[in-house]
């Protein structure tokens, strides 16, 4: 399971994802700057913007939804002064 975390880290754009475990529980990780998997990969941590953290064992993550990438946010339209011309 950790070989495809591995992948969706390394995906560009970054896809948010979904780590569902065994005991029904879900860990959501919205960027890749949330995830940290040890390099034997038997463990992941992932950190939340309050400052809490889960860890995770590899063996008890049962399957993984990848949801879409974050939508880039143009830079707005500059407004363009009303001339009166067409």
């Amino acid at each position: 399971m950790n070989a495809d975390i591995r992948k969706l880290i390394a995906q560009r754009p970054f896809a948010p994802f979904t780590i569902h475990l065994a005991d029904g529980s879900a860990v959501h990780v919205p960027t890749v700057d949330h995830i940290f998997v040890f390099p034997d990969g038997g463990r992941a941590i992932v950190t939340k913007d309050d400052g809490d953290y889960d860890i995770l064992s590899g063996l008890l993550m049962a399957r993984i939804t990848v949801h879409p990438p974050a939508e880039q946010n143009p830079l707005p339209a500059k407004d363009t002064p009303a001339t009166g011309h067409r």
